[in-house]
């Protein structure tokens, strides 16, 4: 239903504002964890580890979080999206407490998956919630805040970590320890605010329609069906491509990608990587300002171009030799920090809003939480393969990136239409109106081949073929006289 009064939207800019800050627990523990595997003090406690082991101590968080994911959106169509928001918010809090408590490997990898199970349950809803709340002027403005503050919560993680290392003396612990006490208050002091919040309207109106003791398996079978299934596919798929970009393996190992450029120092190499979230961030605020100025669609596709383009001239330079040397160096410099201003402005914000935007009411919280859980298991691919592949080929990543990109904006061209502006009630119509007409051009291209073809074969060649069908049929439906009944008949 269109949402107008009685409902005073005005109530809800506070409960968008605190569930965006929510997004800032993302972004710091993406800024931090790079870095933090990185520092002196935490090699010297836990040792020096393969690529492999590196990438799963990054990614190992991601795992449980596209699971706890999946269930998220049924979850909170029970309890409700703010409940879920709150409690992901606490439950993250929790695992960073446990890692700056943590005296050996296995106490960091475990913590690590609380983290991950906190996140997947407050960001697979935190953009349903605000999308919900929010009238259509003005929707995007506050679903794109969440992408702000989740960027600005990666500078702030970057620099923390850079300023504690150029501060402290190298081998001291508190370099590595003090980022995930940081995040841990902050995470307690957002999840209390976030609980006190409104439930949302579009939530009110559909529970108690439904046994809600099945619920959360009923909403992904729902989501599945057969008027709903391309949307939800088509929802798993853009957030799954949205990582294949390789956004996080830019943010995960930026220090690593700064030292393949050439910056071999700690210390230089972490303030290249905070630089590169300064420009994630500033360029997040015009995106988030001009959000609802243009559409979803059109900056998707520009942005998988330009995306594209950006990493295969890195890979060009690599495999040229001139990627870690001499004026080939800065460009490759250059080229990370325009990628993540590209992305930033794009598919950051516009791919999320839109896909919420897609998915019908009834389905929007199981479909989106499927979604975000393919993003995360995406997220997890990438952040775990992303050190194998730098050690074996850093050209041969960024052009894996390049044509996973070119791909997904294909499809994406296809299958995606612009939300922008338009009633969630409506943007239903828009697909069912559009699958029909897909339906009938298809139905149409049908038969014009077949005109075609008929127009195109000579007359004799058709009335033979006519003729020979004719015989054909006549043979198949009359079974041949046995001797008897032949004799009978002459």
């Amino acid at each position: 239903m269109a949402l107008t009064a009685p409902w005073k939207w005005q109530g809800y800019v506070w409960a968008c504002l605190w569930s965006s800050l929510v997004t800032m627990l993302f972004g710091l523990d993406t800024g931090i964890i790079g870095p933090i595997t990185a520092m002196p003090a935490f090699t010297s406690r836990f040792g020096n580890f393969s690529p492999t082991i590196h990438g799963l101590i990054v990614a190992c968080h991601l795992l449980p979080g596209g699971i706890i994911a999946a269930f998220a959106g049924g979850l909170s169509d029970y309890f409700g999206r703010e409940t879920l928001v709150a409690a992901g918010a606490l439950v993250h809090a929790a695992g960073m407490l446990i890692w700056g408590f943590s005296v050996n490997l296995a106490m960091v990898v475990v913590a690590r998956v609380i983290c991950g199970m906190g996140l997947g349950l407050f960001m697979s809803n935190v953009s349903v919630y605000i999308v919900e709340v929010s009238p259509p002027r003005g929707r995007g403005v506050r679903a794109a805040m969440a992408q702000l503050l989740l960027t600005l919560g990666l500078v702030i993680g970057f620099f923390m970590c850079y300023g504690l290392v150029a501060g402290l003396a190298p081998e001291s612990e508190w370099t590595w320890r003090t980022p995930p006490y940081v995040v841990a208050g902050l995470g307690v002091v957002l999840g209390g605010a976030v609980w006190t919040q409104p439930p949302s309207p579009r939530w009110l109106s559909i529970r108690g329609r439904v046994d809600e003791a099945r619920r959360t398996f009923r909403g992904f079978r729902l989501a599945f069906s057969g008027p709903y299934r391309g949307r939800s596919i088509f929802a798993c798929f853009v957030l799954t491509v949205q990582q294949f970009s390789g956004i996080d393996g830019v943010l995960f190992y930026a220090p690593k990608l700064f030292e393949s450029a050439g910056f071999a120092e700690a210390e230089t190499s972490f303030l290249a990587s905070g630089i590169s979230a300064i420009c994630i961030m500033v360029s997040t605020i015009p995106a988030t300002l001009l959000a609802d100025h243009w559409g979803r669609r059109t900056a998707t596709m520009w942005g998988g171009v330009a995306i594209a383009v950006e990493m295969l001239l890195m890979a060009a330079l690599y495999f040229a030799g001139q990627g870690d040397a001499g004026g080939g160096r800065w460009v490759v410099i250059v080229m990370i920090y325009l990628f993540a201003v590209t992305y930033s402005v794009t598919w950051a914000v516009c791919m999320r809003i839109g896909v919420s935007e897609s998915l019908p009411t009834g389905t929007r919280s199981s479909a989106m939480a499927l979604a975000q859980s393919c993003n995360w298991l995406g997220n997890f691919t990438i952040a775990l393969v992303t050190p194998i592949l730098l050690s074996a080929s850093v050209g041969g990543t960024y052009l894996f990136f390049s044509i996973c990109t070119m791909l997904g904006s294909a499809v994406m061209y296809v299958y995606m239409i612009e939300t922008k502006g338009t009633q969630l009630e409506r943007i239903d119509e828009l697909y069912v109106s559009r699958k029909a007409e897909r339906r009938t051009e298809v139905q149409n291209a049908r038969g014009l081949a077949e005109k075609t073809r008929l127009r195109l074969t000579p007359l004799s060649l058709r009335d033979n073929n006519n003729t020979n069908e004719g015989r054909a049929m006549s043979e198949y439906v009359t079974p041949p006289m046995m001797a008897g009944e032949r004799d009978s008949a002459a």
